[in-house]
């Protein structure tokens, strides 16, 4: 499917990498980029929390979408919030955590996020 990379519980950021096809990204603003849906599950497949995220294109990787890393001002309104989520799921030590993103002319980018172990 792809991959999830972050580096480091105390960088509130990660990006996403599909190696077989494009993020469906559109033009917004001045940015190019596109919403994914994150959702957080415990470990019976429950749904706890469900949000979107915009990720912005990578313009210097073909197949890589990423979140802001930018000034307050410049970041999407409740990125760092949602990173936070993200990361206290993960670090929980159970369930998991799912983000799925359309692709262009191929099936939906889905992938499921195990807890971190060190």
């Amino acid at each position: 499917m792809g991959s999830f990379i972050f580096w480091g519980f105390d960088i509130p950021q990660y990006e996403l990498y599909s190696p077989i096809s494009q993020f469906n990204t559109k033009v917004s603003g001045e940015y190019i980029g596109m919403t994914v849906h994150v959702g957080i599950y415990d470990d019976n497949d429950n749904l706890l929390d469900k949000f979107t995220m915009w990720l912005d294109k990578d313009m210097s990787q073909s197949g890589m979408i990423r979140t802001r890393n930018a000034s307050r001002m410049f970041t999407p309104v409740r990125q760092e919030k949602n990173m936070k989520k993200i990361f206290a799921a993960m670090k929980s030590g159970k369930g998991y955590v799912r983000i799925v993103a359309e692709r262009y002319n191929d099936t939906d980018f889905d992938i499921k996020i195990p807890p971190y172990k060190e």
